[in-house]
């Protein structure tokens, strides 16, 4: 009887331990499952064609693909973010696309999106390129929280964004795009990298104005808005940090360099300009032969470098209520005549020992340097002023 009850027993725990061993593997099995629907990236939902004849794929290997045959095309989304490890493909040969989001969440890129010719990303609820998100396009690419009208898009030429929305875009990643760059939003930043082969810009307003290549300055803003600020790298033919209603902040961060590299047929431009509110700079700003445009309604800050020497020498030019000069400033020419530096305010100069303005001349013309307040302002220098061939001055 013992005997009986324990083979009994025995066979009952061999039973028991092949039943469990049968649950573990359904859920390991379950569990691998659902791992690798968690692994899936997120990608955009819900698109539908608005305009311009174009076909969305179905999602495959954490990849989707948009072709486009139309030269422009507009599509609604009820959400665009990518997730890590995810791709988007836009191919549209060397036209443009406008990605609408609706559903009212913001943005993530935090995987690839590329596109063969350009690229509107547009999301009232904001965009955000996370730290490993990366967009490449062939054409501009263009992130904003304001829109534009379909019409006005599928006409092409100039383009106005306008809204009321508080939604900011932000880059921590890689932009890369053979013309524009532009990131619109009520606030603007920049952590990440951005390099255009035409203009590179953040601009906040609730309207902003992008005019075709060729224009002096492609953006300008108005209405109310918050900060643009960069602390990453910025490399554009032209540069354009412009807020319409808060402040520019050009910051040293990790990288914190704006460069400016020209066009075949024309030197590299920046412009930092706060229409109702302060520029503050302590990173480096770069146009080698051009110019650097500065101009604020309250305080501008400079304690970074800003350099425009070349074998010709650049300009740069300071507007503001009050100016602080902590700075390097270099419009000198290291093969020809100097530059030019000017500097115009209404109340305050203030230059602190250390600061030197450079416009000299290795041969030919020497540079010029101008310091000019209004009727009743104030001037402090304690920099160094260097405005030709050996010359030099401060402090004073």
């Amino acid at each position: 009887m013992v005997k009986q009850t324990l083979w009994g027993a025995i066979a009952t725990s061999r039973a028991r331990r092949s039943a469990l061993a049968g649950c573990a593997s359904v859920l390991a099995l379950a569990s691998h499952g659902f791992a690798q629907a968690q692994q899936a990236p997120v990608l955009p939902t819900g698109g539908q064609v608005m305009a311009g004849v174009a076909s969305i794929g179905a999602p495959s290997g954490g990849a989707l693909v948009i072709n486009q045959t139309s030269a422009r095309a507009i599509i609604d989304w009820q959400s665009f973010s990518i997730g890590a490890g995810g791709r988007v493909d836009f191919n549209n040969g060397s036209g443009a696309t406008l990605s609408r989001v609706t559903g009212g969440n913001p943005s993530s890129i935090a995987g690839q999106l590329n596109a063969t010719g350009s690229l509107y990303l547009i999301n009232p609820a904001g965009i955000v390129v996370d730290g490993a998100g990366k967009v490449v396009a062939g054409g501009s690419f263009v992130a904003s929280t304001l829109d534009v009208t379909d019409p006005a898009f599928m006409a092409g030429g100039a383009q106005t964004f306008v809204g009321s929305s508080g939604g900011d875009v932000t880059n921590n990643g890689a932009i890369q795009a053979g013309g524009d760059a532009v990131l619109i939003g009520y606030s603007t930043s920049n952590a990440g990298s951005i390099t255009a082969g035409g203009t590179a810009s953040l601009a906040t307003g609730t309207r902003v104005t992008m005019r075709l290549a060729g224009a002096d300055a492609r953006i300008s803003v108005e209405g109310a808005g918050g900060d643009s600020a960069n602390s990453g790298a910025i490399t554009g033919a032209m540069a354009e940090l412009r807020a319409a209603g808060g402040n520019v902040y050009a910051l040293a961060g990790d990288s914190g360099l704006i460069r400016a590299t020209g066009a075949s047929t024309r030197a590299g431009h920046v412009w930092l300009t706060a229409a109702n509110g302060s520029v503050f700079n302590d990173g480096a700003i770069s146009a080698e032969g051009g110019a650097v445009d500065i101009a604020a309604a309250g305080i501008a800050s400079t304690s970074g470098r800003i350099d425009v020497s070349g074998g010709v020498g650049g300009a740069v030019t300071v507007r503001a209520d009050q100016i602080l000069n902590q700075s390097v400033i270099d419009a000198s020419g290291r093969a020809g005549r100097g530059g030019a530096v000017t500097l115009g305010f209404t109340s305050n100069y203030v230059s602190s020992l250390g600061s030197t303005i450079r416009a000299d001349a290795a041969s030919g013309a020497a540079g010029a340097v101008a310091v000019t307040g209004a009727a009743g302002s104030r001037l402090f220098n304690s920099g160094a002023i260097e405005g030709g061939p050996g010359s030099r001055r401060g402090p004073g």
